[in-house]
């Protein structure tokens, strides 16, 4: 019976991740206007330091906005999103609005690739700003 509920929660772990993925790859366009790449993702449930909780991406890359000559914008080996899982599912088991709070991000190995289209312009005419 141990190992089925290991097994069981295996899954269910596995699913989650695949879950904030794809969310995340499918709502990237409709808040930053660009596309965002994602490897791999991993939910860490509980930090034992802190009590927090972290996804973990790898290989994520964001694309630039149309436009631009290079494909991507941003690359990072991996990014750590540490939230406070309580207060998220508090808020979403609650009537009250829907949020997250994030308490900490680290970028790993990041290559920004900046770019303008027109250079007199500067960073009001570029791919970051954009």
């Amino acid at each position: 019976a141990g190992s089925l509920a290991m097994i069981v929660l295996g899954i269910m772990k596995a699913l989650i991740e695949r879950a904030v993925k794809v969310t995340i790859e499918s709502i990237d366009r409709v808040l930053l206007g660009v596309d965002i790449r994602i490897g791999h993702s991993k939910v860490v449930f509980f930090c034992p330091h802190d009590y927090t909780s972290k996804v973990i991406f790898d290989g994520v890359q964001i694309l630039n906005p149309e436009g631009f000559e290079e494909e991507t914008m941003m690359e990072s080996k991996q990014v750590e999103v540490e939230f406070a899982l309580w207060h998220f599912l508090w808020t979403w088991i609650s009537p009250r609005r829907k949020q997250i709070e994030i308490k900490g991000a680290t970028l790993t190995d990041v290559h920004v690739m900046y770019e303008t289209l027109t250079p007199e312009l500067g960073l009001n005419d570029s791919n970051v700003a954009t």
